[in-house]
């Protein structure tokens, strides 16, 4: 478990130093709608998915995580936001849950053109599959 949380610092850590290079988003949202900006899925035994995109005129950004079967997941997130290319800031958390499960990570303040939006869940015991989606709800 500790490689799994070493292995999701080191992803979230890479996510924070490119959140200000520029790069074209692969989304756009449109207004009143739910937006997946990611998703990521991965089998096994101690497995982790990740999730991970730039998210352009944010709304709420939320969490998903499933796994089949049901089990406890341990899930760490990032979210950096900018605008017109100033740093707004930076909120990150984890958490231990268990599947299914769906979790608010951040609210917009300060309006931000942009936000670079992350998250890695994993296996907390045994094995099986492990689903991860962040989404946007506008």
């Amino acid at each position: 478990m500790r490689r799994v949380i070493a292995a999701a610092v080191v992803v979230l850590a890479v996510a924070a130093t490119t959140a200000g290079a520029t790069s074209s988003p692969t989304a756009t949202v449109s207004a009143s709608a739910t937006h997946v900006i990611a998703s990521g899925s991965a089998s096994g035994k101690a497995v982790l998915a990740t999730a991970g995109n730039l998210d352009p005129n944010p709304g709420t950004i939320e969490v998903v995580v499933s796994a089949s079967p049901n089990q406890r997941v341990f899930v760490t997130w990032l979210v950096v936001c900018e605008r017109n290319g100033v740093r707004l800031g930076q909120w990150q958390g984890k958490y231990t849950t268990r599947t299914p499960a769906r979790r608010t990570l951040y609210r917009p303040t300060g309006h931000p053109s942009l936000c670079n939006v992350s998250a890695i869940a994993a296996l907390r015991w045994g094995r099986g599959a492990i689903h991860v989606t962040l989404l946007d709800v506008s």
